[in-house]
Parts: structure tokens; sequence; C-alpha cells
């Protein structure tokens, strides 16, 4: 299906905004992600009608659970939601008083056990309703004797980011690893898995590999807006109690997440994205994407000191397309050409350097792949 009409274009324009055909990726910057037809029908048929929320977030999680094979499941506003959810229900518990105090930790557990060669942007999402975080190691990596002289009185969890492609870091410890250290000290364990939706058999797996696993929701084909978590049904009911609906249900806490609200819609197109992600013949995805790079490579296979090459990814991306050339003979930078591209409307966005560029390929609706051929090779020529 085409997402290229000239309506599509005018809802931006109108805006006074520039539409962009994304050849980076899921960059939330760019939206972060496109609904399948199914997903967007699903949506639109959620619509239609209103909705018991917090019996929708129950029913919804309980789907998550069972297509993951683990004890439990909760809908966040993506994956960053999720971690934040997971640190405030990990220190307050279910604890209505507790709870309420947030970011107020007085009395509470709140250090997050985190390597210190792990550190990143969204290690924050802790720190966000109260944690502090306590590094082990250094920037070489971590052994189990640092991650264990790490932990004290006030530790709440071990926190941990998986940012592997299906290759492990030997210098680190491993999540199996953390997960023994957890279990001897009667602590959990909580991942941000958030891309880590291919391989199906590395989502599965994941999913039931901690206490607590976050999933963002974009990386599967569902709205940019949600992700969740799973795993431990205690911990998931304890962050579930810090959710945007548990404020006006029940005994009404004052939640932490009440400001993460995800809308009936999404929550379904969530469930349905995941159900559709696990389903769908991924070969079948995966070569309609080695489809598109072959317009693009056959657009510009006669220009002189040009090759192209397309990579298979061991993840949700699937494949990318890599054009190298010599600016000398081209007579222009790749940075020129990205530049050229993205001045236009709508604007192309890729990546590269002087003599690269680099195209994301999961990202392209259908047709899009014309329309980035024809103007490569115009930013080429001309």
């Amino acid at each position: 299906m085409s997402h290229n009409t000239e309506e599509q274009i005018d809802i931006y324009n109108d805006l006074g905004l520039t539409p962009v055909i994304n050849a980076i990726g899921n960059k939330t910057t760019l939206g972060g992600s496109t609904a399948t037809t199914k997903v967007r029908a699903a949506m639109d048929a959620a619509n239609e009608y209103y909705v018991d929320m917090p019996e929708l977030m129950e029913v919804s999680g309980e789907r998550i659970a069972t297509l993951l094979d683990v004890e439990a499941a909760f809908v966040t506003s993506g994956c960053a939601s999720a971690i934040v959810h997971a640190a405030a229900g990990v220190m307050a518990g279910t604890d209505k008083e507790m709870i309420g105090r947030l970011p107020d930790t007085t009395g509470m557990r709140n250090e997050f056990i985190f390597q210190q060669k792990q550190r990143y942007f969204y290690d924050r999402c802790y720190v966000v309703p109260g944690g502090q975080l306590v590094i082990a190691g250094d920037e070489h990596g971590c052994t189990i004797e640092e991650m264990e002289a790490a932990i004290g009185p006030n530790t709440a969890a071990i926190g941990y980011v998986d940012k592997t492609r299906g290759n492990s870091d030997s210098s680190l410890v491993s999540i199996e690893e953390a997960m023994a250290i957890g279990g001897t000290h009667g602590l959990p364990v909580i991942v941000d898995a958030a891309y880590q939706s291919f391989p199906i058999e590395k989502l599965r797996w994941i999913a039931g590999a901690a206490d607590i696993v976050c999933f963002g929701g974009k990386y599967f084909g569902a709205p940019s807006s949600t992700g969740f978590l799973c795993g431990r049904s205690d911990l998931v009911q304890a962050a579930s109690r810090q959710g945007f609906v548990a404020s006006q249900s029940g005994d009404r806490p004052r939640s932490f997440g009440r400001s993460m609200k995800v809308d009936r819609q999404e929550i379904v197109g969530m469930v349905v994205a995941l159900e559709e992600w696990l389903t769908i013949d991924h070969e079948d995805r995966i070569l309609g994407y080695l489809a598109k790079a072959r317009v693009v490579q056959e657009a510009i296979k006669t220009l002189p000191s040009l090759s192209s090459e397309v990579a298979l990814t061991n993840s949700h991306t699937g494949a990318s397309l890599s054009i190298t050339f010599d600016p000398g003979t081209i007579g222009k930078t790749g940075l020129q050409i990205k530049e050229i591209l993205a001045s236009e409307n709508p604007s192309i966005l890729l990546g590269g350097s002087d003599t690269l560029l680099h195209l994301a390929l999961h990202t392209l609706h259908d047709g899009q792949e014309q329309r980035i051929a024809d103007r490569l090779l115009a930013a080429f020529t001309e």
C-alpha cells in the first residue's frame, strides 16, 4: 500500500512542516514507527467505542503474557516509561502510601546497580522516580565479584541493558549471571530490551530471561508511543499500581505514571502489532526490503566510482543498503548529497559520510524506494 498521496503530504505542508521519507530508521525524532494495515484497522475499530480502561489494561497484559509465555505483562507509553514503572514498582511495591511519596524514597530501598560499561542515555529512567545508580566495574567491564561488592542494604534491583545484536560481551556480567546474583541476594533484575524484537527466538528468550523485561513497541510495528514490561507477576503488579489508570480506580493511589497515559487505540494497536510480528513470514518481510534496495541499486549502477552493497542484519531492521563512491570523481561528497536530498519536499533523510551513503530499508513505505532512486541519481549527476 502506497503512503505517498498528495493528501498525506498536504497534512504536514498545511502545518508548515516538511514530510520526511525516512531512510534512517526507527528514530523517535521522526515519529518512531508506522503501523501496518492490520494494526491501523484494529486501532480504527477501537476508536469507535469507549472501553473500561482498567479492564483493557488487564486483558492486554494477559494477552501479551500468553503470547510470550511469561507470567504477566503491562502496557506502557514506550520502553523508557516501562523502565520508570518498573523502577518505581520495585521501590514502592503496592503500598498506597509509599506509591504516593515517590520520588521521595525516604525509608525505601532505592539503589539500582548498573555496570559502568553499560551506562547509556536511558539509565536516567531509574533516577526519575527517585532511584539512585550505584556503578559497578569500569569502562573496560565488570566482574561478578565487582557486581556483588556493589550490593548494599539499600539496593533495590540490578539494572541491565541488552545492547547486543547477537554478540555477547565477555567483559560484562551476563543476564544469566546477573539473575544468579540477584537470586542469591533477593534482588530483581530489570532488563531494557527495547529493540530486541528479532530474531523471534531472541525476543521470546529475553522476554523470560529476567524478573522484569522492558520493550519498545516501535520495533515491531506498534505505535511509537507504546511499549510494555513483562516478567514476574508480583513485580508486574507493583509496576501496574504506578500506571495511569490506577489513580482513577480502586483505592486510587497517587501513581507516579499518571502522566504516562496510553490511548485505548494505542493499547489495542500494540497487542495486534505483537501478534502480527510473532506470526508473519519474516523471510518474506526481508525479501521486500531487498527488493527496495535493488530499485535504488539499479538506478545508480552505471555511475563511475560507485558501488553498493546490501547487508543483512540480525535485528528488526532486516537489511540495509550502503553506497560508496569517490567524491573526486562524482564531484560531490556524501554529506552534500545528503543535504540535497534533505532540502527537497518531501525531504529524504539517510545516513552517511563524505564517501558513504547508508539507507535503512525497513522504514521505507512502498513506492518511496523509487523516489529515492530518482532523486539520488539526479543528485549524483546534476
